[in-house]
């Protein structure tokens, strides 16, 4: 926490390049994602975070381009969910990347690979990245900001009024029940577009 609270600028730029780092090298990024929001609250550590996926997403996807590239033609022969992905970005492009970081059915940085071996363009796999993975760095972001309040939840909870915690709780449920309706609506398209 000592390495990126407090030092500013520089400590967005750790975090950024830790992302990264972790991106490239196939890490579970998502704790990083709760970790900005835990570090800088939900609006900054959203943007922070997006911003850091973006680019995390970005830089494994040129490393499977330019770098991996013969490494990973080789594994994605025998892997059925590459060439499914391959025909569909082949066909449909950035909305399938959309779609993809939408639905969720391909982790993060699986996704980042296969795409980066696929036709599409950096720029539009970049732009469909940071649309897509909008919702779910919302959530783990927020969840990441209201952790240290978990800690003293029952004296929170005592201090809300009625409507406060009904607030709450609306907010909450629109906030799972939107994640779970955009996942459906996408896993269905990925599957016509199959």
């Amino acid at each position: 926490q000592s390495l990126f609270a407090g030092t500013g600028s520089v400590g967005i730029l750790y975090y950024t390049a830790l992302y990264v780092i972790g991106s490239v090298l196939l890490q579970p990024c998502f704790p990083l994602t709760l970790g900005a929001g835990f570090l800088y609250g939900f609006p900054a550590g959203f943007a922070i975070a997006l911003l850091a996926s973006t680019l995390g997403a970005a830089a494994a996807f040129l490393t499977a381009r330019y770098l991996a590239r013969d490494w990973l033609a080789r594994r994605a022969e025998t892997d059925e969910r590459f060439r499914a992905v391959d025909l569909a970005v082949t066909r449909d492009g950035w909305r399938v990347v959309l779609l993809l970081r939408l639905a969720s059915v391909l982790p993060y940085n699986l996704v980042n690979y296969t795409i980066g071996m696929s036709g599409i363009g950096l720029g539009h796999f970049v732009l469909a990245t940071w649309i897509g993975r909008i919702p779910i760095t919302a959530v783990h972001a927020y969840l990441g900001s209201i952790s240290p309040r978990l800690t003293s939840l029952g004296e929170t909870v005592q201090a809300l009024s009625p409507a406060e915690i009904a607030v709450y709780s609306l907010g909450w449920l629109a906030t799972l029940a939107s994640m779970v309706y955009i996942g459906r609506l996408a896993r269905t398209a990925l599957a016509a577009s199959e």
